[in-house]
């Protein structure tokens, strides 16, 4: 077995992204005012039992879908409403569980919530409910018409009668940490000589690097004050974090298509992912496969989530998904399965297909004279500082230090493919996700033993970057 470095604090799960942000609250992750007033009209109507559509409807202008519109969103929302009424209910009322309600509700189709009749034959599933949440997502992302937001609207239906009893809006801004979620990439902040520059905020905030990432209504910032004329960060040479997928030890070549940056994957093929930290100071990062954290296998945004520490001038080797408790986890090998195969997809969750997504954060927010008001020029700089290895240790061979991933055996290969299922607009089947019609599954089994370090909280957002995976043939569909 070999170690890596899970930061903990106590016992305690830490946040991830700005430290001041809450996990319910304005910015996106889900509102309790809206809860609370939920679940005083379900008291108030006298309903007993009542259940959370466990995916809320996505809406982008006029297209409605239950299945990938605004991310991974949708899906989160619909948790976080259910999570926060079982603790409003105080007794008053049951919330049914979300794996009954996704299996009793697997095979509806956003057509038939305008039926009552399916909705109370899938209701009878759970047995019975007097009333159902139904949530809709408009994605409000318009550069040009302020900060950047989602709008969650749960309307309360009486499956008695059919008749909707109640509707509760609420507008959540979307935090930079949110975009990161939903397949953004940018770099807003870079450490050079000990100083945090900043790289990637507009002139707009006043080009300092210390406004936290997350947004602020009294700074007024947002996704909106991202440059855009800045490359992707994976397409930038002098990007610290420089980014690999590896398959059989070998980094797959990255791609850019249509603004995103795209690596070719195909079924029964297992990868890692290396991320290194070219800098001189520690970093903490959170890598999200699928719409899922591997660290854990659970789904969690960016803003409250567990992550790992690199250290300065080392990297990461991610070579699958762990879970456990304590010093020793099971690493699980990233394997391309077919969408319902998936980890995710055995939730029932295929909004976020065919994503790599890594957030990096400082270690902690760092002091304001370190700090360094410069603007970063819109092209691409030079290769910049190389990558030094640890002494002692030969060119690509994996990093037992902290942060590292540890050493493993070659990956297996051969596997053969399996076929998959097409994309469908039922709430438990595979959504278009951009036309992911494959997945991570989970590949060869080991235990490995992790170093927990106690203390520390991430600090401000440096970059976070999304690469898509697909196969051969549906990458060349793209480039047509």
């Amino acid at each position: 077995m070999s170690v890596r470095s899970l930061i903990l604090a106590g016992l305690a799960m830490l946040l991830c992204g700005d430290a001041s942000q809450a996990q319910f609250g304005k910015t996106a992750g889900a509102p309790m005012n809206l809860q609370r007033e939920l679940a005083a009209s379900i008291v108030q109507k006298g309903y007993r039992r009542v259940g959370v559509l466990p995916q809320f409807i996505g809406r982008s202008g006029n297209e409605e879908t239950l299945q990938g519109a605004t991310g991974p969103h949708a899906r989160l929302f619909a948790e976080k409403v259910e999570e926060t009424l079982v603790i409003q209910a105080g007794g008053q009322f049951q919330v049914i569980e979300s794996r009954q309600m996704k299996e009793a509700f697997k095979d509806l189709a956003l057509e038939d919530l305008g039926k009552p009749e399916r909705l109370r034959a899938c209701a009878e599933r759970v047995g019975g409910m007097d009333a159902m949440i139904v949530g809709i997502v408009t994605d409000e992302r318009h550069p040009a018409q302020g900060p950047p937001a989602l709008e969650l609207n749960c309307r309360l239906i009486d499956l008695a009668t059919s008749g909707l009893v109640d509707v509760r809006k609420e507008t959540l801004h979307l935090s930079i940490a949110g975009a990161a979620y939903m397949g953004e990439s940018f770099e807003l902040r870079r450490w050079q000589a000990g100083q945090l520059v900043n790289v990637g905020l507009s002139q707009n905030v006043g080009r300092n690097a210390f406004i936290p990432a997350d947004y602020n209504p009294a700074q007024g910032l947002s996704p909106n004050d991202v440059r855009r004329d800045r490359p992707h960060p994976l397409l930038d040479p002098s990007f610290p974090f420089a980014t690999e997928v590896l398959v059989r030890e070998q980094p797959r070549p990255l791609r850019s298509i249509g603004g995103r940056v795209y690596v070719a994957l195909e079924p029964g093929e297992s990868y890692h992912v290396r991320v290194q930290n070219r800098t001189d100071q520690p970093v903490f990062a959170a890598l999200f496969v699928d719409g899922l954290n591997a660290l854990g296998k659970k789904r969690e945004h960016p803003g409250s989530c567990r992550y790992w520490r690199i250290a300065a001038n080392d990297y990461a080797r991610f070579r699958g998904w762990y879970s456990g408790t304590g010093s020793t986890l099971v690493e699980e090998e990233f394997y391309i399965t077919p969408a319902e195969d998936t980890v995710a997809g055995r939730s029932g969750f295929f909004d976020a297909l065919g994503m790599i997504t890594a957030v990096l954060y400082t270690v902690g927010t760092p002091h304001p004279q370190v700090a360094a008001a410069v603007t970063w020029p819109a092209e691409p700089q030079s290769a910049g500082p190389s990558y030094r290895q640890p002494y002692g240790q030969r060119p690509g061979q994996p990093s037992q230090r902290a942060g590292a991933a540890p050493r493993a055996s070659a990956p297996r290969v051969g596997a053969a493919p399996r076929a998959s299922a097409p994309p469908s607009g039922r709430m438990g089947a595979p959504g278009p996700s951009g036309g992911a019609t494959f997945g991570t599954g989970e590949g060869e089994r080991r235990e490995v033993r992790i170093e927990q370090l106690y203390g520390g909280e991430p600090g401000l957002i440096l970059a976070a970057f999304t690469i898509y995976y697909r196969t051969n043939s549906q990458l060349e569909q793209l480039q047509r």
